[in-house]
């Protein structure tokens, strides 16, 4: 999943997908500075240019940084800073790095795909609501398995499946 972290005294902290897009998109400054996790197109940039503003260009207030460790930390000096990263960076509560950090900057909210009719739900991104499909900015990782015959690549997809495989993906708060 791709977390949207904002300053901890940032004004907002729910959005829907539309007003994400239109953050991303706008021309004007408008109230947030947004920093990607690379200055290049890194997979969380190209996901957000295909998946979120549907290949429109950013916006000018849009920059990128070297890393989403160096993200986070602009966002953290920024009253108006959001910013875009991979969840492994900032879910795992075990990291003493990531526990400092999670003093500084909120995740927000997003509006949520699994909506009663006649409710609006938000949820933050997590295990749980990357798994019951609740939370939007999802990457789908796809393992396709190419031989005929029983040999490494089943291996280790059969890896993957079970257990001990699934346990590697727990720990990095994949699904």
């Amino acid at each position: 999943a791709v977390a949207v972290a904002v300053n901890k005294d940032a004004p907002d902290s729910s959005f829907s997908l539309q007003q994400l897009k239109q953050i991303l998109t706008s021309k004007t400054q408008g109230n947030w500075q947004v920093i990607l996790d690379g200055e290049n197109a890194t997979s969380t940039v190209r996901y957000l240019m295909d998946s979120v503003t549907g290949g429109r260009p950013f916006g000018a207030h849009v920059r990128g940084v070297k890393g989403s460790k160096a993200g986070l930390d602009a966002v953290a000096g920024n009253r108006n800073g959001m910013g875009f990263v991979g969840l492994s960076w900032v879910g795992n509560y075990d990291d003493p790095e990531q526990t400092a950090c999670a003093d500084k900057i909120h995740i927000a909210f997003l509006e949520s795909r699994n909506l009663d009719e006649d409710s609006i739900v938000y949820a933050k991104p997590s295990q749980a609501t990357i798994f019951s499909e609740q939370y939007p900015l999802v990457r789908t990782l796809y393992c396709v398995l190419k031989e005929r015959d029983v040999g490494v690549a089943s291996s280790f997809y059969n890896f993957l499946s079970y257990e001990r495989g699934q346990l590697i993906f727990r720990r990095d708060n994949l699904v």
